[in-house]
């Protein structure tokens, strides 16, 4: 990983680059900043760069013709600046007024420790969501933000969204005391539109006991504001994972 202050040194650079139309290898490498809009992040495409190669590769964000950006959910952000250093980080921006372009607004870049903090802050539940969504990318599955029509936080797909149906309908569940009906509803939901519920718990207590965990997951478990490195190597961001499925007694 590059250190902070040379990070921000080569993003500013891209971004002037960019700007001026003079795309270069130089820029299509250095890292790119994205800027936030309420729970989302836009990101100014740079053809050739290694964002834009990771997102067609590994189905990240979305791409935006009429803005020529990538959108991303605040999970993807964080997860693109901290594991896969595709990203700088992000800085706080306004949308674009009375035009069809995108151009980012001056400000502090916010790198994985500032930008974890500020979606806190965005998200109530934002740490137990980003543990999730990292663990699911991390054993392999293509996970997919645009949930909210099923009823669900995360679509997990085995392959290419556009070849492949969802598998799997996660619901982040900060706090595992989840009322019966609500389990219900949920799972008949997932099922009406052909996929299973994944309900996605947190189970580790305060040092290392088990227990369930306070919604939003970081005061019971670790005193202060925590940072991005404490709450991950915390048993409070261990994930179980849990399938719901009808009951069909002619089945057996």
């Amino acid at each position: 990983p590059v250190a902070p202050a040379c990070v921000h040194e080569r993003a500013q650079s891209c971004e002037c680059m960019a700007a001026s139309g003079s795309g270069s290898d130089v820029c299509r490498d250095a890292l790119l900043v994205g800027s936030l809009f309420g729970t989302y992040s836009v990101v100014a495409c740079v053809q050739g760069s290694s964002l834009e190669r990771l997102c067609t590769k590994q189905y990240f964000g979305r791409h935006c013709p009429r803005l020529n950006a990538w959108i991303f959910s605040l999970e993807e952000t964080l997860f693109l600046t901290a594991e896969h250093h595709v990203l700088a980080g992000a800085r706080q921006a306004e949308a674009p007024r009375g035009g069809s372009s995108f151009s980012e607004v001056s400000g502090e870049v916010m790198h994985a420790e500032g930008l974890f903090t500020s979606c806190c802050q965005r998200i109530s539940d934002f740490p137990q969501r980003y543990a999730a969504y990292r663990h699911f990318r991390r054993v392999g599955w293509v996970v997919r933000p645009d949930a909210f029509i099923f009823g669900a936080d995360f679509l997990l797909y085995d392959g290419a969204p556009g070849e492949v149906h969802a598998q799997y309908a996660a619901v982040v569940a900060a706090d595992p005391r989840l009322p019966c009906g609500e389990l219900v509803a949920a799972t008949r939901l997932a099922a009406t539109v052909a996929k299973e519920l994944l309900l996605v718990l947190f189970l580790g207590g305060p040092e290392g006991e088990e227990g369930p965990v306070a919604s939003g997951g970081l005061s019971d478990s670790l005193p202060g504001a925590p940072s991005l490195g404490s709450f991950l190597a915390s048993p409070a961001s261990h994930v179980t994972e849990v399938v719901s499925r009808r009951w069909q007694p002619h089945l057996g």
